[in-house]
């Protein structure tokens, strides 16, 4: 675990190479937490651990997929859905009824990690001028 006051991400990947690379890249930026199985995310998340930040594989293995994550994400904690990627190697993605960032495979570095920094970013404030 890293430092702190480092912004925490959970990563969720089957393939433990996949986990690893994730991890490596974004740990010297942000709190990493690694889970291999759509089980084990929401286990973290039922834990009511601090995640400012999803990115999710598309498939997870064992017939479940990163869907499934954002639909259980929107039941109970719907915050996170606007900080949440799908990664994927599928040319067209349905993650259903939740609209969220989709990068995809081969994942450059310098792109997921622009990527992630935007999921943190707080919403645009919209003014509207009265005239």
């Amino acid at each position: 675990m890293g430092e702190f006051n480092l912004p925490h991400i959970l990563v969720v990947d089957d393939d433990p190479i996949q986990l690893e690379f994730y991890t490596a890249v974004l740990e010297s930026d942000y709190d990493v937490i690694a889970a291999a199985s759509l089980n084990e995310a929401i286990e973290i998340l039922n834990t009511n651990t601090l995640v400012e930040a999803l990115i999710c594989d598309l498939h997870l293995g064992a017939g479940s997929n990163g869907k499934d994550l954002l639909a259980w994400i929107s039941e109970h904690r719907p915050g996170l859905i606007s900080r949440s990627m799908i990664i994927s190697g599928n040319p067209t993605v349905d993650t259903g009824e939740h609209s969220v960032s989709v990068v995809m495979k081969p994942v450059a570095l310098d792109d997921l990690l622009g990527r992630v920094s935007l999921l943190l970013k707080p919403p645009a404030k919209q003014t509207i001028k009265a005239r």
